[in-house]
């Protein structure tokens, strides 16, 4: 099940999933991952949200566009876990399925959000709702490649 570069990656999180580093805030990945791994991922931060005594992350670190290539639900799993405790999101593209994550679970940690807004309607700019969710928040920084700012005269 677990091979070579990826095996490295595999055993990490199953470690991480039973426990180990129960201190551990802030988690570096940045390697791309496949549809199974990024499904994993969500399995590694909601057990560890689960676990007694595991803190949650503070920091996650993906590389450049980590969430774009995931399923949907695979997203919002890991934006889920991530919400609660985490201070940065960055380097991802904006979806609508988001934004009920964010008016759910709420993101009080979070201080910095950085996002791509694409070019389909999906993409599209986000509400109001999504900075509400986030109090703690000092810098948003939003790439637009379509012009839907126009959209966010609302906020």
């Amino acid at each position: 099940m677990c091979e070579g570069t990826r095996g490295v990656l595999c055993e990490l999180a199953s470690a991480l999933i039973g426990g180990a580093s129960p201190q551990l805030q802030e988690l570096s990945l940045t390697t791309e991952f496949d549809d199974s791994e990024l499904e994993f991922l969500a399995d590694l931060l909601e057990a560890r949200a689960r676990t007694p005594g595991c803190k949650r992350l503070e920091r996650f670190e993906g590389y450049e566009g980590w969430l774009d290539e995931a399923p949907l639900p695979a997203r919002i799993r890991i934006l889920r876990a991530l919400l609660p405790s985490v201070k940065d999101l960055e380097q991802f593209e904006w979806r609508h399925g988001f934004e009920a994550c964010f008016r759910e679970v709420q993101a009080p940690c979070l201080t910095t959000f950085a996002v791509w807004l694409g070019y389909d309607e999906d993409r599209a700019v986000f509400s109001c709702s999504v900075l509400e969710a986030a109090p703690a928040l000092t810098k948003l920084q939003i790439q637009d490649y379509s012009a839907t700012l126009r959209d966010a005269a609302v906020w």
